[in-house]
C-alpha cells in the first residue's frame, strides 16, 4: 500500500465513508472526474494503477497502489491483500477507467443500490455510450429495472455478494463470462439484481479496445465458454423481470404484465429503438415476454416436458411463441435429459428458420458436453444453412461414429466447399 488518505480524513473528521470505488487505471483513466463536484463525494476511491509513470494518481485517491497485469486478477490479488479495507464497506463499484461520471451521480448510485437492499447492480449506460447488451442502455422510464443481468464494465456489490464471488475474479483475464454466472453464484432473487436507470453513465470507449486487452493470452470466447461449462450456466437473452417507474410507482405484477412492456418500448432511446443488435437481443424478446406471453412457468415446463421426437410437431408452434429464457429456465429446472432438450428445440428452430434462436439452444448444448453427436450433426447443419461450410466441416470431424445421416450431411457440405475431408 503506497497510500491510505481515508485513515487520515477518518482520524481528522470522526467519520467513514460507506462505500467504497475500486478501479485499475491506466494512463488514459477518467477517474479525475468522478470525485467532482467534492461535496457530493460519499464514497472512498481505491485505485490500482497499473502503468509506468509512479505515483501518477497518488493524491486522487483514499487508498492507492501500483500493479502491473490483467483488471480482473489484479482485482482478486488487491482484495486478497487488502481484505480488511475492501470489506469494511457496504458496497464496492469496479468501473472501467473509461466510464465518464461524476461524484453527485455516484453519490445516489450507491444510495439507490442500498435503499433497494440489492446484492449486484449496475448504472445504466448513456444512450450515446459503446454498448455489448442492450439491456445495460438507460430506459428513462425507469428508477430501476431488476434483471438477470449486470455486466463487468461497471459492477457494484454488496459487502456479502462480493465475499460470496470475488474469488471467480481469477477466473477470468478478460472478465468475460463473469457476468453470466454471477447471478446463479448469488442465487439471487428476481428483486436483487438491477440496473439503475436514474443514474446513467457513458462508456466512451469502444468495447474490447483497452490496452487490458492487449495483454490476454486466452480468447476470451473462450474463457466465457470454460465458465459456463464449470458453473452449470446456460446462455440466454437477459430479461427485465420487474420495474420501479422514475416517479418510485412500482408498475409490475403477474397481473400487470402488459404495463412493464409498455413502459419498456416507450422508454428506450429512439436512436437504438431500430438498431438491429438492441432490437434483437433485448426489447423484443423483453416487450413479447410480458405483452404477449400470457403462460405460466408451469404450464411452459408441462409442454416442455412433455415433448420428444415423435410429438413434437405437436407442440412446436406453441412451444415457438414461449420467451426463451422461460424455455431455458423449465429445462435448467426440471429435464433430467438437458442435452436433449435443448437439441430437440434447437432443431426446431433452426428448421422453422429462427437461426440465431437455434443456435443459443445448440451452443448450450454444446457447452454442456463437446463429444455429444447429436449436438455435433445439429450445429454442422446449422453452419451449412448458413453457408458457413468450414464451420460445417469442422463439427462433422468432431463426431467419432459416423451415422448415414452425418454422412449424408457431410456430403452435402463438401459439395458446397469443395473441400474433402476425413
Amino acid at each position: 500500500m503506497i497510500r491510505n488518505k481515508s485513515m487520515e480524513q477518518e482520524k481528522n473528521h470522526g467519520k467513514k465513508n460507506k462505500y467504497l470505488v475500486i478501479c485499475r487505471v491506466g494512463d488514459q483513466s477518467l477517474h479525475r472526474e468522478w470525485i467532482l463536484p467534492s461535496e457530493f463525494k460519499n464514497f472512498d476511491i481505491f485505485i490500482d494503477y497499473y502503468g509506468s509513470d509512479e505515483n501518477r494518481y497518488i493524491e486522487d485517491s483514499d487508498f492507492y497502489t501500483e500493479n502491473k497485469g490483467l483488471k480482473w486478477p489484479g482485482l482478486f490479488s488487491l482484495i486478497e491483500r487488502y481484505k480488511d479495507i475492501v470489506f469494511d464497506y457496504e458496497a464496492v463499484w469496479f468501473p472501467d477507467d473509461d466510464i465518464k461520471t461524476n461524484a453527485k451521480t455516484i453519490n445516489e448510485m450507491f444510495k439507490l443500490f442500498s435503499y433497494y437492499d440489492l446484492k449486484l447492480a449496475q448504472p445504466a449506460l448513456t444512450k450515446d455510450s459503446y454498448f455489448t447488451h442492450g439491456i445495460t442502455i438507460v430506459n428513462n422510464h425507469f428508477k430501476l429495472r431488476f434483471t438477470d443481468f449486470v455486466e463487468v464494465m461497471v459492477p457494484i456489490f454488496s459487502r456479502d455478494a462480493l465475499l460470496e464471488v470475488y474469488q471467480t475474479f481469477n477466473e477470468s483475464q478478460s472478465g468475460w463470462g463473469l457476468d453470466n454466472i454471477w447471478p446463479k453464484k448469488l442465487k439471487a432473487t428476481e428483486k436483487q439484481i438491477a440496473i439503475l436507470d436514474q443514474t446513467p453513465v457513458t462508456h466512451t470507449r469502444p468495447v474490447g479496445g483497452g490496452e487490458l486487452y492487449a495483454k490476454l493470452n486466452i480468447s476470451p470466447h473462450l474463457e466465457v465458454r470454460k465458465l459456463l461449462r464449470k458453473y452449470d450456466v446456460l446462455l440466454k437473452k437477459f430479461i427485465v423481470y420487474d420495474g420501479i417507474l422514475a416517479d418510485s410507482q412500482k408498475v409490475y405484477s403477474d397481473s400487470y404484465a402488459l404495463d412493464l412492456g409498455i413502459h419498456i418500448l416507450r422508454g428506450a432511446p429512439n436512436e437504438l429503438i431500430s438498431v438491429t443488435k438492441f432490437e434483437n437481443e433485448y426489447l423484443y424478446p423483453n416487450i413479447t415476454r410480458h405483452m404477449k406471453n400470457s403462460y405460466s412457468m408451469q404450464k411452459v415446463t408441462e409442454i416442455i416436458m412433455s415433448m420428444d421426437k415423435d410429438n413434437i410437431s405437436n407442440y412446436i408452434d406453441i412451444v415457438l411463441d414461449f420467451h426463451d429464457s422461460m424455455i431455458i429456465n423449465a429445462i435448467e429446472q426440471y429435464s433430467n435429459n438437458i442435452i436433449g432438450h435443448m437439441n430437440l428445440i434447437g432443431e426446431a428452430l433452426i428448421q422453422d428458420e429462427q437461426l440465431e434462436r437455434g443456435l443459443m439452444y445448440l451452443n448450450n448444448a454444446f457447452v454442456l458436453d463437446e463429444t455429444n453427436s447429436i449436438t455435433l450433426y445439429n450445429l454442422a447443419n446449422a453452419c451449412y444453412v448458413l453457408g458457413k461450410y468450414e464451420n460445417a466441416l469442422h463439427f462433422l470431424n468432431l463426431i467419432r461414429d459416423k451415422d448415414s445421416r452425418d454422412l449424408e450431411l457431410l456430403y452435402r457440405v463438401m459439395s458446397k466447399s469443395n473441400k474433402v475431408s476425413f
